[in-house]
Order: structure tokens, then sequence, then C-alpha cells
């Protein structure tokens, strides 16, 4: 999937709209890779997770729904652990399963 439509999905997610474009889905409410999903808006927060499929594909999916909520911080793999904050400060170790909130 090219970057511009995969922030196309992840806009309409943010913004509450329906859009799907290749492998990518949003209902307003949800939004699925594969049929996964990998963000879910739950009583005015969105939570984000791997799903657990802790791929480039699903930390491209999120790390551009971070871009465009405006956060400096993302999803990262590194000697096969998952990470999610901002790599130059606050980070933590999370699960391929879990959930973390975005706002």
């Amino acid at each position: 999937m090219r970057k511009v439509e995969e922030e196309e999905v992840c806009t309409a997610f943010v913004l509450g709209e329906s859009k799907t474009m290749g492998n990518t889905t949003s209902t307003g409410d949800t939004l699925s890779l594969h049929g996964n999903v990998i963000a879910k808006r739950e009583n005015g927060r969105i939570y984000a997770t791997l799903a657990g499929w802790p791929t480039p594909t699903t930390r491209s999916r999120l790390n551009a729904l971070c871009n465009i909520m405006g956060f400096r911080r993302g999803f990262w793999q590194e000697q096969g652990h998952q990470y999610f904050g901002a790599r130059a400060s606050y980070f933590h170790s999370i699960e391929p399963d879990q959930w973390v909130v975005l706002t």
C-alpha cells in the first residue's frame, strides 16, 4: 500500500468515517488490517494494538495513525521485542496483543 493510501484510511478513522483501501479498513469506530482490529474508538478514547501480528505492516499502519494524530511516539521492534512510545524519551515494551491508549 502506498503511503498516501495508508494515510487516507487512517485519516478516515480519526475523522470517524468509513473507508477501505487494499487490506486496510476504517468503519469510523475501528481500524482493521487484514480483518484484524488494530485501533478502536471507545468512550471517547482511541486505543491501538498489534493484534497479535507484530509485523512491519501492522506497525506502519499504527505509526501512520500516530502521525496523523500529531504524536511524536510510535510502534517499533528491537531485537524481537515490541515497543511503544517516544524513542528519545519515554517508551515501554508491549506484548503483541496488548492495547495501548493513544488519546
